[in-house]
Protein backbone atom coordinates (compact mmCIF):
# COMPACT_ATOMS: atom_id res chain seq x y z
CA UNK A 1 0.00 0.00 0.00
CA UNK A 2 3.07 2.28 0.86
CA UNK A 3 4.53 3.05 -2.96
CA UNK A 4 7.90 3.91 -1.31
CA UNK A 5 8.61 0.54 0.02
CA UNK A 6 10.30 -1.27 -2.37
CA UNK A 7 9.10 -4.43 -3.74
CA UNK A 8 11.32 -7.17 -4.69
CA UNK A 9 9.86 -10.04 -7.01
CA UNK A 10 10.51 -13.18 -7.88
CA UNK A 11 8.77 -15.13 -11.00
CA UNK A 12 8.98 -17.06 -13.63
CA UNK A 13 6.09 -18.27 -16.44
CA UNK A 14 2.63 -17.64 -15.76
CA UNK A 15 3.86 -16.21 -12.30
CA UNK A 16 4.18 -12.39 -14.16
CA UNK A 17 0.65 -11.89 -14.28
CA UNK A 18 0.16 -11.15 -10.31
CA UNK A 19 3.43 -9.00 -10.49
CA UNK A 20 2.04 -7.48 -13.18
CA UNK A 21 -0.33 -6.13 -11.29
CA UNK A 22 1.83 -4.84 -8.79
CA UNK A 23 3.53 -2.85 -11.39
CA UNK A 24 0.30 -1.41 -13.19
CA UNK A 25 -0.28 0.05 -9.92
CA UNK A 26 2.79 1.72 -9.09
CA UNK A 27 2.77 2.95 -12.47
CA UNK A 28 -0.67 4.55 -11.90
CA UNK A 29 0.60 5.57 -8.53
CA UNK A 30 3.72 7.52 -10.52
CA UNK A 31 1.96 9.10 -13.13
CA UNK A 32 -0.40 10.54 -10.27
CA UNK A 33 2.49 12.20 -9.55
CA UNK A 34 2.89 10.01 -6.29
CA UNK A 35 6.39 9.20 -4.75
CA UNK A 36 7.19 5.77 -6.53
CA UNK A 37 10.87 3.76 -5.14
CA UNK A 38 11.83 1.48 -7.89
CA UNK A 39 10.89 -2.21 -7.56
CA UNK A 40 12.93 -5.56 -8.32
CA UNK A 41 11.68 -8.08 -10.91
CA UNK A 42 13.40 -11.30 -11.39
CA UNK A 43 11.80 -13.50 -13.67
CA UNK A 44 13.35 -16.36 -15.76
CA UNK A 45 12.01 -17.33 -19.36
CA UNK A 46 13.59 -18.97 -22.21
CA UNK A 47 14.53 -16.53 -24.81
CA UNK A 48 14.14 -13.21 -25.40
CA UNK A 49 12.85 -13.81 -28.81
CA UNK A 50 10.54 -16.22 -28.10
CA UNK A 51 8.77 -16.18 -24.52
CA UNK A 52 10.11 -12.28 -22.84
CA UNK A 53 6.05 -11.49 -22.18
CA UNK A 54 5.25 -7.70 -22.11
CA UNK A 55 8.88 -6.68 -22.98
CA UNK A 56 8.13 -4.45 -25.73
CA UNK A 57 4.86 -3.11 -24.44
CA UNK A 58 4.32 -2.72 -20.20
CA UNK A 59 6.94 -4.06 -18.77
CA UNK A 60 9.82 -1.38 -21.13
CA UNK A 61 7.39 1.42 -20.41
CA UNK A 62 7.41 0.85 -16.95
CA UNK A 63 10.92 0.82 -16.85
CA UNK A 64 11.42 4.01 -18.68
CA UNK A 65 8.73 4.99 -15.68
CA UNK A 66 11.48 4.14 -13.08
CA UNK A 67 8.58 2.08 -11.47
CA UNK A 68 11.03 -1.30 -11.91
CA UNK A 69 14.35 -2.73 -12.87
CA UNK A 70 14.02 -5.79 -14.76
CA UNK A 71 16.49 -8.88 -13.68
CA UNK A 72 15.84 -11.56 -16.51
CA UNK A 73 16.93 -14.86 -17.03
CA UNK A 74 17.15 -16.85 -20.00
CA UNK A 75 17.27 -20.20 -19.35
CA UNK A 76 18.13 -20.60 -23.40
CA UNK A 77 19.77 -17.77 -24.03
CA UNK A 78 21.77 -16.55 -20.71
CA UNK A 79 24.22 -14.74 -22.62
CA UNK A 80 21.55 -12.64 -23.06
CA UNK A 81 20.63 -12.09 -19.58
CA UNK A 82 24.26 -11.41 -17.74
CA UNK A 83 25.22 -14.92 -18.12
CA UNK A 84 22.50 -15.91 -15.95
CA UNK A 85 20.41 -19.17 -16.84
CA UNK A 86 17.72 -19.02 -13.83
CA UNK A 87 16.50 -16.97 -11.82
CA UNK A 88 18.32 -18.49 -9.07
CA UNK A 89 21.32 -17.13 -10.65
CA UNK A 90 20.29 -13.70 -11.68
CA UNK A 91 19.30 -12.95 -7.59
CA UNK A 92 23.11 -14.21 -6.78
CA UNK A 93 24.40 -11.99 -9.12
CA UNK A 94 22.01 -9.04 -8.32
CA UNK A 95 22.23 -9.81 -4.73
CA UNK A 96 23.47 -6.43 -3.26
CA UNK A 97 20.52 -4.82 -5.08
CA UNK A 98 18.36 -7.47 -3.27
CA UNK A 99 20.19 -6.67 0.27
CA UNK A 100 19.51 -2.85 -0.33
CA UNK A 101 15.78 -3.05 -1.19
CA UNK A 102 15.28 -5.57 2.33
CA UNK A 103 17.22 -2.74 4.52
CA UNK A 104 15.13 -0.21 3.25
CA UNK A 105 12.25 -2.13 4.49
CA UNK A 106 11.45 -4.10 1.10
CA UNK A 107 8.99 -6.34 0.56
CA UNK A 108 9.13 -9.86 -1.13
CA UNK A 109 6.38 -11.85 -3.41
CA UNK A 110 7.15 -14.92 -5.16
CA UNK A 111 4.91 -16.58 -7.63
CA UNK A 112 5.76 -19.88 -9.67
CA UNK A 113 6.18 -23.41 -9.53
CA UNK A 114 7.71 -25.38 -6.12
CA UNK A 115 11.14 -25.90 -7.60
CA UNK A 116 11.33 -22.13 -8.39
CA UNK A 117 10.11 -21.02 -4.84
CA UNK A 118 12.85 -23.88 -3.51
CA UNK A 119 15.51 -22.21 -4.89
CA UNK A 120 14.73 -18.63 -5.03
CA UNK A 121 14.51 -19.82 -0.58
CA UNK A 122 18.27 -21.04 -0.97
CA UNK A 123 19.33 -18.09 -2.90
CA UNK A 124 17.79 -15.51 -0.43
CA UNK A 125 19.32 -17.49 2.70
CA UNK A 126 22.76 -17.93 0.70
CA UNK A 127 22.47 -13.95 0.92
CA UNK A 128 22.08 -14.01 4.27
CA UNK A 129 24.23 -16.54 5.22
CA UNK A 130 27.06 -14.08 2.89
CA UNK A 131 26.18 -11.06 4.57
CA UNK A 132 25.70 -12.28 8.34
CA UNK A 133 28.77 -14.94 8.32
CA UNK A 134 26.60 -17.33 9.31
CA UNK A 135 26.52 -21.51 8.34
CA UNK A 136 23.57 -22.01 6.68
CA UNK A 137 21.39 -23.87 9.45
CA UNK A 138 21.59 -20.50 11.64
CA UNK A 139 21.04 -18.30 8.20
CA UNK A 140 18.05 -20.30 7.64
CA UNK A 141 16.51 -19.91 10.69
CA UNK A 142 17.82 -15.72 10.06
CA UNK A 143 15.77 -16.27 6.99
CA UNK A 144 12.40 -17.03 8.70
CA UNK A 145 12.83 -14.11 11.16
CA UNK A 146 13.58 -11.18 9.17
CA UNK A 147 11.17 -12.00 6.27
CA UNK A 148 8.31 -12.65 8.36
CA UNK A 149 5.39 -10.42 7.33
CA UNK A 150 7.28 -9.44 4.56
CA UNK A 151 7.85 -12.28 2.16
CA UNK A 152 4.63 -13.88 0.35
CA UNK A 153 4.45 -16.89 -1.83
CA UNK A 154 1.68 -18.24 -4.24
CA UNK A 155 3.33 -21.49 -5.50
CA UNK A 156 2.04 -24.19 -7.94
CA UNK A 157 3.07 -26.86 -9.53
Amino acid sequence: SDPTVPLVMFCAGSGLAPMRGFLQERALQKQAGREVTKSLLFFGCRAPEEDYLYSDSNLKEWAQLGVVELKPAFSRSSGESDDCKYVQDRIWKDRTEVSKAFLAGGKFYLCGSGKIATEVKKKLIAIIQEARQLDEAAATVAFAEILNGRFATDVFE
